[in-house]
């Protein structure tokens, strides 16, 4: 793995600018915050408006105390470094508490005794499979083809999964999400038990990405759950397993396409990825078999080898089904 080598604050830092989604990419288009199209849990499709990140619920002023447990939080986090609890204090009084992010997260659901509203298979992958994503990853794909290739030969994930995974995540940088970094995880890490623990920890980690890579995490956004950039990675994520792809001695997973391939690749294969080995395949590979009725597709399909390592990107069956299903529309670059 490659280190990690820290960019320039202008480097990283997101305008925050509002854009729509153009027919075709441009050439490594600078991604910033998006009125677009943001899926929830298990894939359903949220309507871009302004209300979409509309504060509902203010934490708290910056006049006023922090809560206890933030408080709490902060002092395990900063430890004896004073001037990082100073930043995580000024950050967090500002901070609030987004009403949408605890529905589209289940945290709402689970706090009312309820299961979050699954969308069926069939219906989930459509929103991958269909145009113009397909003809967007192809047009990607032959762009970034210098980068697919080094990357393929580096970590050993064909090119038509790195392709796969950018596409579902972020429509290869249209689809970036429009949700304040700091306030998603700030609202998922108190307002969300269950998985209190994992969201403080990545908001610890925004404040430690804001310090060695130079990022305004009050400039940073992404989607509801706090993954950022082209591969949507988390911040712990990003900070783990992002390379410098294109070796110009900088990291930047937000802005530079390049990066995000070789970091999406670097990814999966220290998760495990089994070099010549399948995701999905249509022969019974595995006793986890997705029927053409339950897909809507010609034939059944069955996890193959990779299959458990796509799930270490997204932990779910569709997701991974998904992204074996476009990358099979992009065989034609793993010759």
């Amino acid at each position: 793995m490659n280190c990690f080598k820290w960019m320039t604050a202008s480097a990283i830092l997101l305008s925050g600018c509002a854009s729509t989604q153009n027919p075709t990419p441009p050439t490594a288009p600078k991604v910033t915050m998006r009125t677009a199209v943001e899926f929830g849990t298990d894939g359903v499709k949220v309507s871009p408006s302004i209300e979409l990140t509309k504060v509902l619920v203010p934490a708290n002023s910056a006049s006023s105390a922090l809560p206890s447990e933030v408080n709490a939080f902060i002092n395990r986090a900063a430890g004896s470094d004073a001037a990082k609890a100073q930043r995580m204090r000024s950050v967090l009084s500002r901070a609030n508490t987004i009403d949408r992010v605890l529905s589209l997260s289940g945290a709402k659901a689970e706090a009312k005794g309820e299961k979050p509203k699954a969308i069926p298979t069939r219906d989930y992958l459509p929103r991958f499979l269909s145009e113009p994503r397909p003809t967007q990853g192809r047009e990607f794909g032959s762009q970034y083809r210098d980068a697919l290739n080094r990357a393929t030969a580096t970590y050993g994930v064909p090119q038509s999964i790195i392709l796969a995974i950018i596409g579902v995540e972020t429509a290869y940088g249209r689809i970036t999400g429009n949700f304040k970094t700091v306030d998603a995880l700030y609202t998922l890490g108190f307002n969300f038990p269950r998985r209190a623990e994992f969201f403080q920890s990545e908001l610890a980690k925004v404040f430690e990405l804001e310090r060695k890579a130079g990022i305004d995490v009050e400039q940073l956004y992404g989607s509801f759950a706090g993954a950022i950039g082209y591969p949507q990675f988390m911040p712990s994520s990003y900070l783990a397993y992002a390379v410098d792809h294109n070796g110009d001695g900088r990291i930047d997973l937000l802005n530079d396409p390049v990066d995000a391939i070789g970091s999406v690749a670097a990814y999966l294969s220290a998760h495990g990825w089994k070099p010549g080995e399948a995701a999905i395949s249509q022969q019974p590979m595995s006793d986890k078999r997705f029927s053409a009725e339950e897909t809507g597709m010609a034939d059944d399909w069955y996890a193959a080898a990779n299959f458990n390592v796509i799930k270490r990107y997204n932990n779910s069956d569709k997701y991974a089904l998904a992204v074996g299903l476009l990358a099979e529309r992009f065989r034609v670059f793993n010759q």
